[in-house]
């Protein structure tokens, strides 16, 4: 049973943690040993995140992002998340995503571009089923954003609150990889000058309970978190 340090505190003993990343260093502390490969300009260890410190990169995507090896994901029950913080909607095309499971068949989280609203898509090749929300994510605070898929069944979860959930085929990954950012295309789905903090991922469906108390740190008893002092683009290296 792997246990993890979360919230700085540990917290989560769980067979099916596979990543687990505070991002004071590239490190994994889910113990699988599943450390961050840093693309381009990127960097961990930047002033105050939500807990301590958080990754940044002024433009995350293809040229500039963070990869680790996950489980085998096929049409296995995954959970994937991270805590996010941008200041301003993102201006470029497409879908500017900041967590990805697989390359270009995937599963995504990422931010519309024109109201900064939070979504949760899967893209097989072919068809893009997308979860959406009206929670402006780009308003210069963290939020914790979670996607779960369950056979057939997928929901989105922000700030701890099921926000849209939906069925489709369970599409398989194209790789059994973890990206801060995107690998599938240079040239669109960039994201600016924005944070991610505390990024996991379970092999497992997590229950609203679960993911509820992960956003309100009550999964057992975390230290006092640390608002974030500066602006991600404040930190950048």
């Amino acid at each position: 049973m792997a246990a993890i340090e979360l919230y700085s505190t540990p917290l989560i003993s769980d067979d099916y943690i596979e990543n687990y990343y505070r991002m004071t260093t590239t490190s994994d502390s889910s113990g699988n040993s599943r450390t961050l490969t840093a693309t381009g300009s990127v960097s961990v260890n930047n002033a105050d995140g939500k807990f301590d410190k958080f990754a940044f990169s002024s433009s995350w995507g293809q040229t500039n992002h963070y990869q680790a090896n996950t489980f085998t994901v096929g049409t296995n029950a995954i959970t994937f998340g991270c805590w996010f913080i941008k200041n301003g909607a993102p201006t470029n095309d497409y879908s500017p995503t900041f967590m990805t499971i697989g390359n270009a068949n995937r599963m995504y989280l990422w931010a519309d571009k024109t109201n900064g609203y939070g979504i949760f898509s899967t893209y097989d090749g072919s068809t893009t089923v997308s979860l959406t929300s009206t929670t402006n994510i780009c308003n210069n605070a963290w939020h914790l954003l979670v996607g779960v898929r369950n056979g057939t069944s997928l929901k989105y979860y922000i700030d701890g609150e099921l926000v849209d959930s939906d069925t489709s085929t369970a599409m398989t990954p194209d790789a059994n990889v973890v990206n801060f950012g995107q690998t599938h295309n240079a040239t669109y789905d960039l994201l600016t000058n924005a944070g991610i903090d505390d990024g996991f991922v379970f092999s497992r469906a997590l229950t609203a309970t679960e993911i509820s108390n992960l956003y309100n740190g009550t999964w057992g008893s975390p230290s006092s978190s640390v608002s974030p002092s500066v602006s991600p683009s404040a930190s950048a290296s």
